[in-house]
């Protein structure tokens, strides 16, 4: 079993985390975004790939899908090579 989410996806994290509470089946592999966050106007998201928010977004996601790890974590929108060396570093 497969779960791929983001919580930009309105409330998709919300599901599967309900889902898994009473999970019997073998462990999924669960797979969220992250540095996509609401814009502070309330007119959408935008980018966002701080340090400060990509782990407040990531521990977020654990929380609400109710899980210790997430198998795959993937950046919203990665928009250029200087914010991949940025974050790598």
């Amino acid at each position: 079993m497969f779960f791929y989410t983001a919580p930009s996806y309105n409330r998709s994290e919300e599901y599967p985390g309900k889902a898994l509470k009473n999970w019997s089946a073998c462990t999924p592999c669960i797979s969220t975004k992250i540095g996509n966050v609401k814009s502070q106007k309330g007119d959408g998201c935008v980018v966002d790939y701080t340090a400060e928010i990509l782990y407040r977004t990531a521990y977020k996601s654990l929380r609400t899908l109710g899980v210790k790890k997430i198998d795959s974590l993937f950046l919203h929108e990665l928009i250029s090579n200087e914010i991949t060396c940025t974050i790598i570093n």
